[in-house]
């Protein structure tokens, strides 16, 4: 439950859920959102709010929406595993 990104009607009536636990945006141009976007994002989590040595995975929906509807760009995958091979420190 605590992976899942909308409250209602998912999260709603369920608790306490798992603490630390981090959501960020998913690249979506009908958002306005860019896989730097996303990445930017990220970042800004593992600098000021998550300890990379705390971290136990790193996950993302690669096909998001109630239906499956939303794929993610094709150039998210090989920009995640570039953004992690550049951080050494975890």
């Amino acid at each position: 439950m605590a992976l899942t990104g909308k409250v209602t009607p998912y999260k709603a009536g369920f608790g306490p859920l798992p603490s630390e636990v981090f959501h960020t945006p998913f690249p979506n141009p009908l958002h306005g959102v860019s896989v730097a976007d996303a990445l930017n994002h990220v970042q800004r989590l593992f600098k000021s709010e998550i300890d990379p040595k705390r971290v136990a995975a790193f996950i993302f929906e690669p096909v998001q929406g109630e239906g499956g509807s939303i794929r993610h760009p094709s150039n998210l995958s090989p920009a995640c595993v570039a953004w992690r091979m550049s951080t050494a420190s975890w």
